[in-house]
């Protein structure tokens, strides 16, 4: 197991550990099925300490961030190599890229 990796809202995008670990193990590992589906868990997070109301707001307010950056992270990486020429493509990268930035301020 991986221990030593930086969390993911101390790395900037793209989070090439996290990217590079995905790719570099067999399909068979699971790995990147577990990458594949952090975005989810990351927004189920946010809905269940939603729904629990005013006793979870701190939760809360971690969770919805932190599932807006994985999706972003998600589209970037998505897109990766993709034809920067197309339009949806160049619409999506800009948009999760400028998340990423706020993100950051």
């Amino acid at each position: 197991m991986v221990t030593d990796l930086p969390a993911p809202w101390d790395r900037p995008y793209p989070s090439p550990p996290i990217a590079e670990l995905a790719r570099s193990v067999p399909e068979d590992a699971g790995i990147r099925a577990a990458y594949g589906r952090a975005p989810a868990e990351m927004t189920k997070a946010a809905t269940v300490s939603a729904s629990l109301g005013d006793a979870a707001l701190h939760s809360r307010t971690g969770a919805e961030p932190a599932a807006a950056v994985a999706r972003a992270r998600a589209v970037l990486e998505a897109y990766e190599g993709a034809d920067d020429e197309d339009e949806a493509v160049a619409s999506c990268r800009a948009e999760a890229a400028q998340m990423l930035n706020l993100e950051e301020e």
